[in-house]
């Protein structure tokens, strides 16, 4: 096939259609002219069919003037991008110019900047900037109604989608059990809203990340892991969980316990110096909210004054006292970039010197942000608050804070000794974990705090320490060994349990045994589970509560990446599929990364079917997938990564997903070319149409018959491009 088409004073005659690139090249014609061809760098085709003829000369002459024009046409422009225009008029062949949109449509067509192929000598040429003013010139020969959405048509205008934070303001998430009522606040990660629990009926605090999030697969697998390991968090001074998840459009949210509070950063600017008692109360319950998360191998990473807010409450006798609740507990957030500045786990002040070096951390990394907290709160001030964001990272590193008595010469010689030791640079000369801070900012109070301020052990460690004293014994043992083994009885007498706190028990002791019972591989007993903790969850008791629970458990990676790699390598059942396909999104992430881990074709095979078989709830997946592989063009492994998703995007109209989609048209291979192609028409549908008619004119035989196979799937086919079909078709013969 001769990928170039001759142009003679700004007309062009195809064997058919093509799309053209910018890169010219010398071409020679029979006489021994020279005139300048274009090789076959696709760009989107437009189609025109006329009705008069004399249209045709305007728009030839619109186009040597580089002019606007607004034009009926047979199918939308795809975005705001250069494309090819082919203008059809009864009885003279066509004439192809290239197109610019400009703007949204109108009712007598697109507005479109043309400009020839080749340049040519536009004197006495009138150039029209007003697409209104010619808009009805131009009569299609058929009427073509086209409706957009209001994606594509932003689009097509190229003004940018303003996706504000208020915008989300009336959506419901969680499969609509909860409804976003109000902005709160906003910040360098997402926005705080305040939300209603529809079924419960009571106020929560929903945190939605940035959208930039969403096509960050590091960071959606991290999400999915982490802010489970938050929810089982269970102490007093920390912000409960309620739910997460992630949106099938993409969105990623987590739900807590609404609080009617002020952030420690209105205590810092009213107050500070903050007096010595009331610091050590605040900073105490802050760090036992640390030492309970510490334990169970959560760390904070954004420790700051927006993150600890301080409420009232009651105990038992009806006195009034000042809580302090730690949120936003191990989120999955990016580590800070020095280079370019950038911090999306809030601002640096408060970063630990192995956290802005993007070292791993621990709790001493948090120990480091509660000794900012504690110069803040003694001095009104933090440690390094002068320059941009890359000069206090350097500063966190490298600099020695001003003594707080530099600032006020009042302040406690030992609360000072501790403060600089919290901020010493080297992890293994500070505290050593958040108890040991805890206990020395203790010591300073003359009297001990109020029994009523300070909880019992238990309630400090949290439930959990119950779990843990049950797992140790030999009678737990048994429990999980019945459970494992007689999975449909217990649940039966589980379901049975009338009282509450014997309910709550078996509850626990199921919570810990169900990693053993994933690990046996008995899908079946799994099943059972799930289906059990889908029917309690539907109620508005604590029976629900704790059936929703469960079920975030069964959303933990660690488990779901297991039996991911067991279905994919043929080792499981139908049950296994059932069950990983009932933890939907997080399980589509699981089966990602399961699926970088094995190759060969039963594999491939497998992955597609499940893929395909999770539906919408794996485009927030594939979206962030495709977005991540298509830098990795040159690795065989992506390459098949990426075709293998590109197969699995399903049949349904989604802007977002062909955006990502549509870059892959142009891959290096043919194949991943051909199923972008497919997917392509699956999720844009008529909007793919001048894609899919400017690789009629590839170079490849099976792009061609990818492009021709997708445009005939689609209903109302043309005479014109049914004819192009036609001829791509007849050149593959």
């Amino acid at each position: 096939m001769n990928p170039r088409a001759r142009y003679r004073n700004g007309t062009c005659s195809f064997g058919r259609a093509r799309l053209h690139e910018t890169n010219e090249s010398l071409w020679r014609e029979e006489d021994g002219s020279e005139v300048r061809a274009v090789e076959a760098t696709l760009h989107p085709v437009l189609v025109a069919d006329l009705a008069d003829e004399g249209a045709r000369d305007f728009l030839e002459g619109v186009s040597i003037g580089q002019g606007c024009a607004v034009v009926p046409l047979l199918a939308a422009p795809i975005d705001g991008s250069l494309h090819v225009l082919e203008i059809h008029t009864p009885h003279r062949e066509p004439l192809v110019v290239y197109a610019e949109p400009i703007g949204a449509p109108t009712r007598d067509g697109f507005p479109l900047r043309l400009k020839p192929i080749v340049p040519v000598a536009s004197e006495g040429v009138v150039t029209l900037d007003d697409p209104e003013a010619i808009g009805g010139a131009l009569r299609p020969r058929t009427f073509n109604r086209i409706t957009l959405t209001e994606r594509h048509t932003h689009d097509l205008s190229g003004t940018q989608r303003e996706a504000t934070p208020e915008s989300l303001v009336g959506r419901t998430l969680a499969e609509q059990k909860l409804e976003v009522t109000a902005l709160v606040g906003v910040g360098g990660a997402g926005a705080v809203y305040r939300a209603l629990h529809r079924a419960l009926r009571i106020p929560l605090a929903v945190k939605i990340l940035h959208e930039s999030f969403q096509t960050d697969i590091e960071f959606c697998r991290r999400f999915h892991a982490e802010a489970l390991s938050a929810s089982r968090l269970d102490h007093v001074n920390v912000v409960r969980v309620i739910d997460f998840g992630q949106e099938p459009d993409g969105l990623l949210y987590i739900a807590m316990e609404y609080l009617d509070g002020i952030p420690l950063s209105r205590v810092v600017e009213k107050e500070a110096p903050v007096p010595l008692p009331r610091l050590v109360s605040i900073m105490s319950q802050v760090l036992a909210a640390l030492a309970h998360a510490h334990a169970r191998g959560i760390v904070h990473r954004d420790v700051k004054p927006d993150n600890v807010v301080l409420v009232c409450s009651a105990d038992d006798e009806g006195v009034v006292h000042e809580r302090v609740k730690v949120c936003d507990f191990g989120i999955a957030v990016p580590a800070f970039d020095a280079r370019s500045a950038r911090s999306i786990a809030g601002t640096p002040h408060y970063m630990s010197p192995e956290q802005v070096s993007g070292e791993p951390l621990d709790g001493r990394s948090d120990v480091y942000a509660c000794g900012v907290l504690l110069y803040e709160l003694a001095t009104g001030r933090v440690p390094f608050g002068d320059g941009d964001a890359r000069t206090i990272a350097a500063c966190h590193v490298r600099a020695t804070p001003a003594p707080p008595s530099s600032l006020v010469p009042t302040i406690d010689p030992a609360l000072e000794r501790i403060i600089l030791k919290a901020l010493a640079k080297d992890p293994s000369a500070r505290h050593q974990n958040a108890r040991e801070l805890r206990n020395e900012l203790r010591a300073l109070v003359a009297e001990a705090p109020p029994s009523s301020s300070r909880e019992p052990e238990w309630i400090e460690r949290g439930s959990d320490a119950f779990v843990s004293a049950l797992t140790s014994s030999s009678s737990h043992r048994a429990v999980a060994s019945e459970i494992v083994t007689s999975t449909t009885e217990w649940l039966q007498r589980w379901v049975q349990t009338v009282k509450r706190e014997d309910f709550l028990a078996m509850a626990e002791q199921l919570e810990e045994t169900l990693p053993a019972l994933v690990a046996t591989g008995d899908a079946k007993a799994v099943a059972s589970v799930r289906t059990t903790l889908d029917l309690l969850s539907s109620g508005s008791d604590v029976r629900a509560t704790c059936a929703v629970r469960l079920l975030q458990t069964l959303r933990d990676p660690k488990l779901l990446g297991g039996l991911a790699e067991s279905l994919l390598l043929g080792k499981s059942t139908e049950d296994g599929a059932r069950l990983l396909l009932g933890a939907r999104t997080p399980a589509a992430y699981a089966l990602y990364s399961a699926r970088l881990k094995l190759s060969g074709d039963d594999v491939r095979q497998r992955f597609v079917a499940l893929v395909r078989a999770f539906g919408a709830d794996a485009v927030p997946m594939m979206r962030a997938g495709l977005v991540k592989l298509f830098d990795h063009q040159n690795v065989p492994v992506a390459v098949l990564l990426a075709e293998d998703l590109l197969t699995s995007v399903p049949s349904m109209h989604d802007d977002a997903l062909g955006e990502v989609v549509a870059p892959w048209v142009r891959a290096k291979h043919a194949r991943v070319q051909c199923a972008a192609i497919d997917a392509l028409a699956r999720v844009w549908g008529e909007r793919s149409r001048p894609v899919l008619l400017a690789f009629l004119g590839a170079s490849n035989d099976a792009v061609r018959a990818a492009s021709a196979r997708a445009l005939g799937a689609m209903n109302g086919l043309d005479d014109l491009v049914a004819r192009k079909i036609a001829e791509a078709r007849s050149e593959l013969t």
